[in-house]
């Protein structure tokens, strides 16, 4: 009774929040999931072709809606979130499901449901160790786990394929990131500025009791260290802000801890703008943000400052290297795990210094093999053509 109960509210609460629809779905060529992640590759279909479901529930179709209420009240072990998926997707009837969200353990089970459609998976961001092991130990509860069917999964680079492996039976296609190959390799960068690639996040950042933030000693010595590199080095201190809905609390954290005259705040407007503000740059600086890895693809410099708590791991099993700072050196050269003034300096002075010729070949070893440029999507609008999406 009470698991009865708990399920009721739930799906209350969702009938109650979301807005709807009232037309019978069309049938579609290609159904897309996960509108929140991939309204960002819009133009890599037809619209008279595909269909964006939202799977988030944000929006309901009231038919499917009340067919799969229908159905979940004459089971009660069922889920309403994904029955409600599974019947749209039958409504729609698609020859091709394409996801972006690729860590979306449901997503990937789709092929058991459906065997005769194409189910692609797109790398939608760098996968770190976390990653690795929340995906591991979820797919590990059952006693016998059978990797998932995926007929196509685009990857990033060459190294994406350790980590996909351990979860999937695919056919690997590396395409780069689908919103990084929407820009183009500039030549001509602003050499005058360096940009701080922020990470903020409110639910690590900031203490919603106390009002206050969070006191991160590593974090905070390291991006004052940079504003002392740029002080004493006649660069300009630009922050990529991270935050979308909350962006003043994040300039706000930054105005605290080096003073609001002491940089300029890039603050993120929509899904592309951190890609859209760091155009026209050269020199970049974060902790361990996939935009980074994107940003070296297309002729910016890099360093990087991982800190070790970052690298807390759950599965000892397994090992899983998830980028070049994650092997047993502390140091190299675009990397460094110490936020002390000596380190932070060096890697800045290592990306804003180093001739072009050596610079490449720092960027073949260590970059390349994690993440690749394809421009414009050539390589996924191919596979596309192939498979009738467009």
């Amino acid at each position: 009774m009470r698991q009865f109960f708990s399920k009721f509210i739930k799906l209350f609460k969702i009938l109650y929040e979301a807005k709807y629809k009232f037309k019978f779905p069309h049938q579609r060529h290609t159904i897309v999931l996960d509108l929140d992640n991939s309204y960002y590759f819009v133009k890599l279909f037809k619209k008279n072709k595909t269909f964006f479901l939202d799977t988030r529930m944000k929006e309901l179709n009231i038919i499917v809606l009340v067919y799969s209420i229908f159905k979940c009240l004459l089971k009660i072990n069922i889920n309403f979130s994904k029955e409600y998926i599974i019947n749209y997707i039958k409504f729609v009837n698609p020859k091709n499901i394409v996801t972006f969200t690729d860590n979306n353990i449901f997503f990937l089970k789709l092929k058991n449901i459906f065997k005769q459609k194409n189910l692609i998976v797109f790398q939608y961001a760098w996968r770190s160790r976390l990653t690795f092991d929340d995906m591991y130990f979820e797919t590990r509860k059952t006693k016998f786990f059978e990797k998932f069917k995926i007929d196509y999964t685009c990857i990033w680079g060459e190294n994406s394929k350790f980590f996909y492996s351990k979860f999937l039976d695919t056919k690997y296609l590396t395409t780069g990131s689908i919103k990084n190959n929407f820009f183009r390799y500039e030549k001509k960068l602003k050499k005058d500025s360096i940009i701080f690639i922020s990470q903020f996040r409110m639910h690590f950042d900031y203490n919603q009791e106390t009002k206050t933030y969070k006191k991160n000693n590593f974090k905070d010595i390291a991006i004052k260290n940079i504003l002392n590199y740029c002080l004493k080095n006649n660069f300009k201190l630009k922050i990529l802000g991270c935050a979308k809905e909350n962006s003043l609390y994040e300039k706000n954290y930054f105005n605290k801890l080096l003073g609001e005259k002491n940089f300029t705040f890039l603050k993120r407007n929509g899904g592309l703008s951190s890609y859209e503000h760091s155009q026209n740059y050269k020199f970049f600086i974060t902790f361990c943000s996939s935009l980074a890895y994107e940003l070296m693809t297309r002729g910016k410099r890099v360093a990087f400052l991982p800190w070790k708590d970052q690298f807390v791991i759950r599965n000892k099993k397994i090992k899983f290297s998830e980028s070049f700072y994650t092997n047993k050196k502390k140091t190299g050269s675009i990397w460094s795990n110490s936020s002390s003034r000596k380190e932070v300096f060096r890697v800045l002075n290592f990306i804003s210094k180093t001739k072009e010729n050596y610079w490449k070949s720092i960027q073949k070893k260590l970059i390349n093999p994690i993440i690749t440029y394809d421009r414009e999507n050539k390589m996924t609008k191919k596979l596309f053509n192939e498979l009738g999406i467009n």
